[in-house]
């Protein structure tokens, strides 16, 4: 389970890294994004272990694509929620 989390907040993290390059505006404070990521990742991470057959103790690589995909979700709704646009 702990190794799972690490790796969820480190796919977190680089997405956030990649979102707050694409979307970075002079002035903006890159932490919230990072904060973003991870969360997201760990949400996701840990809600597809309880629903999934595998159960929260199993880590695997459908996880880290749960995890990759809550990080998306979460860092596109905080951009929108800014005011700032992922896309250029």
């Amino acid at each position: 389970m702990v190794l799972g989390f690490i790796c969820w907040n480190i796919v977190g993290l680089l997405l956030g890294f990649l979102a707050d390059k694409f979307a970075h505006r002079p002035g903006d404070d890159p932490r919230p994004t990072l904060v973003a990521g991870a969360a997201g990742a760990a949400l996701a991470g840990m809600l597809y272990g309880r629903f999934s057959a595998a159960g929260v103790e199993v880590f695997d690589r459908r996880s880290l694509v749960a995890a990759a995909v809550g990080a998306i979700l979460v860092l596109t709704i905080w951009q929108k929620v800014r005011g700032h646009s992922i896309d250029r």
